[in-house]
């Protein structure tokens, strides 16, 4: 994670209203810091909801997002990884029983790559799923507008080319 990336996760329309009966503007969410040990962190994951649990649609979503970016040598056997970790990024997580948990997308902001944003809003959209802005905690619409408004409000926002807007670079 590079302070240059807008970072998010992908989360199933279906699991949010079958956990909270409507889509949320917020969910709760693990931040991940080296100042609270690794099993409070654990811990702490574990009592969040898995929202893809009754996801139909999980292999269709996967297969899709591996597709956008070249998949790497993974660090833990639960996680697939596509692209380079300080740049463009797609991590999808399984659970032991080989379930998915979690897809987080991280979107670098010192080289947006249009092609990429417009392929991942298509991929969630299509699958009935909603971006979750990490920074911010902010569930959102898999749309242009909608990203750039959130994309511009993290700090990752200041590493976007000189002179550029962010709405500008996705015309």
């Amino acid at each position: 994670m590079s302070a240059w990336q807008f970072n998010t996760k992908v989360l199933p329309e279906s699991g949010l209203i079958a956990f909270y009966g409507k889509i949320p503007k917020q969910v709760d969410v693990v931040s991940f810091t080296n100042s609270v040990p690794i099993e409070e962190l654990e811990r702490q994951s574990a009592e969040l909801p898995n929202y893809w649990e009754d996801f139909k649609k999980s292999e269709t979503l996967e297969t899709t997002m591996a597709e956008l970016l070249p998949e790497r040598e993974s660090w833990s056997s639960m996680a697939r990884m596509f692209g380079e970790n300080d740049k463009d990024e797609v991590v999808i997580w399984r659970e032991e029983n080989g379930r998915l948990s979690r897809i987080k997308v991280s979107f670098s902001m010192s080289e947006p790559n249009p092609d990429f944003i417009r392929a991942v809003l298509d991929c969630v959209r299509l699958n009935k799923c909603k971006l979750l802005a990490l920074q911010v905690n902010e569930i959102f619409e898999p749309t242009l507008n909608d990203f750039v408004t959130q994309a511009e409000r993290c700090s990752a926002a200041r590493f976007i080319p000189k002179g550029n807007h962010l709405s500008e670079l996705l015309e």
